[in-house]
Parts: C-alpha cells; structure tokens; sequence
C-alpha cells in the first residue's frame, strides 16, 4: 500500500513538472518561477528553454530582458559553454552606459576564471567590491552566508 501512494506522489509530482515545461508562457513573473523551477530540479537545459521562450514570446522591459539574458548566461556558464553565456552577457552589456568597460572587465573574468590564477581574482574581487559601491543593482543582492 505504502509502494503505491509512494508511486502516486511521484507521478502526480513528474505531471507537475512536465505541466510547468509544456504551457506557454503568460508573463514575466511565470517565466521566472518556471525557469526556477527547473534551475532546482538542476533541469538547466529546460530551464534555459522556458527563459528564451519568454524573451522571443513576452513584450519586456529593458531590465526584464536584461534579466532574463544574465540568467540565460549563468545557465550557459554552468553548462560549460562560454561562447553562449558571453553572447547574453553582452545583450546585457549593450544597455549599460559603460558598455565596452563592462564587455573588457567580464572577458578578463572569464579568462581568469578558466586559468584559475588566484592573484587576478583578488584583483577582480577589489574591482567588484568598488563598483558595488556605486551601482545600486549590487544594493539588491542579497548573499548567503
């Protein structure tokens, strides 16, 4: 007996699921959550998918689209693929007023973090710390001790 609602909570749960994946998107807010949805079920691929489809499907503001791009970058990036992550980063970039500066600082980040030279990522890390301090979309994140 217990074998069967076992299989039932776990069908009911992977229906869920695939319910999420297969609607279309409605808003902004639905992309988020189903996008992290699948993030935590560490379906990134699926999660990636959901977050295009609300960028080719959804009328954005720039910061939603921004947002949906960085999120698609970190994605890539966690998939081991640089080439696409870069591509979203620099959507993102092309609205920040500081474009080029931004572009050069992440291309430095990428290849440091790729050779791992410990020296470089305190650099990096002080640069971070300073512009933290003057740009407020730093104020908004919050991270976990």
């Amino acid at each position: 007996m217990l074998w069967i609602v076992f299989f039932l909570l776990i069908s009911l749960g992977l229906v869920k699921i695939w319910k999420v994946g297969t609607v279309e998107a409605m808003s902004y807010s639905s992309v988020l959550r189903r996008g992290l949805l699948f993030e935590v079920l560490q379906l990134n691929a699926y999660a990636i998918e959901v977050y295009t489809r609300g960028l080719e499907q959804l009328t954005l503001s720039e910061d939603e689209r921004n947002n949906l791009h960085y999120l698609i970058g970190i994605l890539f990036q966690k998939q081991k693929k640089e080439q696409l992550a870069i591509t979203h980063f620099d959507e993102v970039f092309k609205t920040e007023p500081d474009f080029y500066e931004y572009k050069k600082e992440y291309r430095d980040i990428i290849k440091t973090y790729k050779k791992m030279d410990r020296q470089k990522l305190q650099h990096i890390l002080a640069v971070f710390e300073k512009q933290s301090d003057h740009d407020e979309r730093f104020s908004k994140l919050k991270y976990v001790e």
